[in-house]
C-alpha cells in the first residue's frame, strides 16, 4: 500500500502561508543525519551490517555532487545527509536521510526525493521485479517541522517511518489513499507504419545515464567467417574462441533461421547473468558488461552487453537483426534489446529480462512491438522497424517453439 506524504507537503506550507507553526515536540532530539538513520535502520529490525554507508565512498565535495545528481538536493538546501544502501547489490533497501536548510523549497525537495524513488525503482524494473515492488511501495517522508526528509525503502516502510518519527519525538502524522488513477496518460503518438499509436506507447525520452554506444563488431564477425583470429587482438583472440565453441556446440547446417536464433537466445539466457556491479555506489560494472566479451567469455553483463552479444551471434550466422537503443521505465532507464528478421518478419526479443529463467519461461522471444509497448520499453518509435505479427510471447512460446 502506498501513502501519498505530499498531503503532509501541503500541510505544511499551509501553516507557514497562515503564520502558524507546525505543530512539534517542545525539545527534539539533536541528531546528526547518520544518528537518525541508524535509528531508523534499528527500527525495522536490521543492523549497520546490512547495509553500505554511501557517504564513505566520497570526500565532502564529490558527496555534495553525488546528492544534487542522483537526489536533486543542492548543497544550499542541506545541513546534512546520510545515505545507508543494501550491502547486497541484489536488493533496493535503502534508508536516506536529509536534514534541510530553513531556506529550502519543501515541496521542490519532495517532488526530488518522490523522482528519485521512482528512478530507483526502474533499477530493478524487469530485472528482478520482487524488488522494483518493493521501491514502488517505499515512502519519502518529511518530518512535521520540514527539517528532516527521508527516503524510506524496506520490505516494511511503515515501521521505518514509523521510527522515523519516534525518533524525532514527533507523532506519526495521518496519510490519505491516491485519489486519482496511476495509469499511464500521455498524448497519442504519431508512427508512419502505424498512424496514430495508443497512448500506452509511453514517448521515448533518451535517459543519457549510461554510456549506450553499441559496440563495433565488424572485426570479429570477420574474423570468426575467416576461420582465423589473426588480426584480433588478446581480448578478441578470447572472444574468438569462445564464439567457435559456442556455434559449434549449439549450431548445425541443417537447422532453420528460427532455430539458430532459438539456440542462441537459450544459450544467451541460460549462461549469463545480468551484471548487478551496475547497482554499486559508484557503479563498479567495467565497460567489458557493455560489450559481447561480458556475456559470452565473462558470463556476466548489463542490458547493452546481452543486446550486442545476441547481435554479434545473428551477424556470424548472416541473420538480419537490430540492436535497439532504448529505454524502460517510463523513459527513467537506460534500456536495449533487439530486433531480428526471421523468415521476412521482424520479432523483438529482450535477453536482459529472460536472464536466468528456463526456456519454458521465457517471456520475450519473438514478441511484437505492440508487447514491447505493453511491458515497458520505450524507443524512438521512428527509427526502427515496428513488429507486426500477432503476439506470440507472454508465456505462450515454448508451446509454439517446442523449448
Amino acid at each position: 500500500m502506498k501513502r501519498v506524504v505530499a498531503i503532509l507537503t501541503v500541510f505544511v506550507l499551509l501553516l507557514c502561508a497562515c503564520g502558524k507553526e507546525a505543530p512539534v515536540a517542545d525539545s527534539l532530539p539533536d541528531y546528526t543525519a547518520k544518528e537518525l538513520a541508524l535509528n531508523v535502520i534499528e527500527g525495522i529490525n536490521l543492523t549497520e551490517e546490512n547495509f553500505q554507508f554511501v557517504n564513505d565512498n566520497y570526500d565532502e565535495a564529490a558527496m555534495a555532487k553525488y546528492i544534487q545528481g542522483f537526489y536533486g538536493l543542492d548543497s544550499e538546501n542541506l545541513i546534512d545527509a546520510a545515505i545507508y544502501r543494501s550491502a547486497d547489490p541484489l536488493k533496493a533497501d535503502e534508508i536516506s536521510i536529509f536534514k534541510l536548510s530553513d531556506t529550502v523549497d519543501i515541496s521542490m525537495a519532495f517532488n526530488e526525493l518522490e523522482e528519485y524513488r521512482h528512478s530507483r525503482q526502474g533499477d530493478f524494473f524487469g530485472y528482478n521485479p520482487e524488488q522494483a515492488f518493493i521501491v514502488d511501495n517505499s515512502i519519502v517522508s518529511l518530518s512535521s517541522d520540514g527539517a528532516w526528509a527521508a527516503v524510506l525503502i524496506c520490505e516494511n516502510p511503515e515501521d521505518a517511518d514509523r521510527a522515523f518519527f519516534s525518533a524525532l519525538g514527533m507523532a506519526l502524522p495521518e496519510y490519505d489513499e491516491p485519489s486519482v488513477s496511476e495509469g499511464i496518460q500521455s498524448e497519442a503518438i504519431e508512427h508512419s507504419e502505424l498512424g496514430e499509436l495508443p497512448e500506452y506507447w509511453y514517448p521515448y525520452v533518451d535517459p543519457d545515464i549510461d554510456d549506450m554506444t553499441v559496440w563495433d563488431n565488424a572485426a570479429i564477425v570477420a574474423a570468426v567467417k575467416a576461420g582465423s583470429d589473426a588480426e584480433l587482438n588478446a581480448q578478441g583472440k578470447m572472444l574468438y574462441k569462445s564464439l567457435i565453441e559456442i556455434i559449434n556446440s549449439i549450431i548445425s547446417d541443417d537447422m532453420s533461421e528460427l532455430e539458430k536464433e532459438q539456440a542462441v537466445y537459450k544459450w544467451l539466457c541460460t549462461n549469463c547473468q545480468y551484471d548487478y556491479r551496475h547497482y554499486d555506489i559508484p557503479s563498479a560494472a567495467p565497460r567489458e558488461s557493455y560489450e559481447p566479451y561480458g556475456a559470452i567469455v565473462k558470463g556476466e553483463a548489463v542490458c547493452l552487453g546481452y543486446a550486442t552479444a545476441f547481435q554479434l551471434f545473428m551477424d556470424i550466422l548472416d541473420i538480419e537483426c537490430i540492436t535497439v537503443v532504448g529505454a524502460a521505465f517510463y523513459s527513467r532507464e537506460d534500456h536495449a534489446w533487439n530486433m531480428v528478421k526471421i523468415d521476412g518478419e521482424w520479432y523483438c526479443v529482450d535477453a536482459t529480462w529472460d536472464c536466468g529463467f528456463v526456456p519454458s519461461h521465457f517471456q520475450f522471444f519473438n514478441v511484437s512491438s505492440e508487447y514491447m509497448a505493453l511491458t515497458d520499453h520505450q524507443w524512438d518509435y521512428e527509427s526502427y522497424p515496428i513488429s507486426l505479427p500477432e503476439e506470440i510471447g507472454s508465456g505462450l512460446i515454448h508451446k509454439l517453439y517446442n523449448w
